[in-house]
């Protein structure tokens, strides 16, 4: 169930911090090709066992939001909602859903623009943990 929870604690934090249409994954959506939005993925690793035992493990991945901008629009808005989005999910910031606590792990890496049909896309990748006690 942890990966659930995760999901949700993010999903339901990007949702109240953000005013751009937000696209979730395995959620029906069109955008509009004139105007920016938003993508977001729930990225997960292998679990990690760092102890003996049966009643813990860590959950590591990313959190990936996909800023999409109409192409012609220049980098500066990009860029600065990437910026705002790497101070919103700063290190250390933790969330708590269903009992397992997430942690940003790492400042957030913000990637390159590039162009995707009539969209310029910057991805932000939010590293994240969760150790989980069953």
């Amino acid at each position: 169930m942890s990966r659930l929870e995760i999901r949700a604690a993010l999903e339901q934090f990007i949702a109240a911090n953000t005013s751009l249409p937000t696209a979730f994954e395995g959620v029906s959506y069109t955008p509009d090709s004139t105007q920016p939005y938003q993508r977001v993925y729930l990225l997960m690793n292998q679990p990690q066992n760092p102890t003996m035992g049966q009643a813990f493990y860590r959950e590591t991945g990313f959190f990936q939001i996909t800023l999409c901008y109409p192409v012609g629009s220049g980098t500066g808005d990009i860029n600065a909602e990437a910026e705002r989005l790497r101070r919103l999910f700063i290190r250390g910031r933790t969330w708590i859903s269903g009992g397992v606590t997430i942690l940003s792990s790492m400042t957030p890496q913000i990637g390159n623009p590039i162009i995707d049909g009539d969209h310029m896309e910057v991805v932000v990748r939010v590293f994240i943990q969760a150790d989980v006690f069953e």
